[in-house]
């Protein structure tokens, strides 16, 4: 993930996202079907087909917005706001339990936002990028949704199923979105940078789907977390900026709070199996 931002931040002049989603998600749907044969075609065959749609539908906007915010902040803020996701998951689930949350959650969920001021404070006085924080902080709200999608499917469905039918459903939704687009102008540099993204985005779904399912989600989303940091040592050394000391007490702060609204859920998750 880290990565990929740094490749787009890189060529920011490339304007239609929607473009770069559509062959990243070709290149996923081609790998996947190449690495198990056949996968598609055990995938449609699903009973949760509205749940299939469902996900690819905030799949597909978790990048609009989050190539969006590459081009208006720097690809640590990117990488950072996306990542809000454990955050949204429990604001998500007070909403639909209609629940009171307990202060030791509260306090969680300040600590986290706390982390993010002190991160983009000095982006706060810009009008432009208030727009691209607006915009990180949806595809982190579109990302933590995706969450409960993804558990429920995999009740049911091996996690190739669920790649392949989700990236048919996105190219699908993306090539509805480009038949409203006008801006189809790219060159063969453009293309080998899609191509790359494309497998760069290919390797984050599949990898991080083994590692939940041989590890947890505790685990494995603590160490996605980690690709903020990723993400400072590329902007330190392509572009040769200088972190400041509020960067990494946000960070610290964000990554405290993350790891432990993970974990608060894996421990719920076991205590209701149990």
């Amino acid at each position: 993930m880290a990565t990929m931002a740094t490749v787009i931040s890189m060529k920011s002049k490339i304007s239609n996202n929607i473009l770069i989603i559509l062959i990243q998600n070709i290149v996923c749907f081609i790998i996947i079907n190449l690495i198990e044969p056949y996968t598609i075609c055990k995938a449609i065959k699903t009973k949760c087909y509205s749940l299939h749609l469902l996900r690819a539908l905030f799949g597909v906007a978790i990048y609009i917005f989050y190539y969006k915010t590459i081009k208006v902040l720097s690809p640590v803020s990117a990488v950072l706001l996306l990542h809000t996701a454990p955050i949204f998951i429990p604001l998500i689930e007070i909403v639909r339990v209609r629940k009171l949350p307990s202060l030791k959650l509260l306090a969680t969920l300040f600590v986290g936002f706390l982390g993010l001021y002190c991160i983009l404070h000095p982006s706060l006085s810009e009008f432009q990028k208030l727009i691209g924080i607006a915009f990180g902080l949806i595809s982190g709200f579109c990302f933590a949704v995706t969450f409960p999608l993804t558990k429920a499917l995999k009740r049911t469905e091996s996690i190739p199923e669920i790649i392949s039918l989700y990236s048919f459903h996105s190219i699908v939704f993306s090539l509805l979105i480009l038949f409203f687009y006008d801006n189809f102008q790219f060159n063969f540099v453009d293309l080998i940078l899609y191509l790359i993204v494309g497998l760069m985005y290919f390797c984050q779904i599949y990898l991080v789907n083994k590692a939940i399912a041989y590890v947890g989600p505790t685990i494995s989303g603590a160490m996605t977390n980690l690709s903020v940091i990723f993400a400072i040592l590329l902007d330190i050394y392509i572009n040769r900026s200088i972190p400041v000391f509020s960067l990494f007490v946000g960070l610290f702060l964000v990554l405290s709070s993350s790891y432990y609204l993970l974990r608060s859920e894996s421990t719920n998750a076991q205590a209701f199996k149990s």
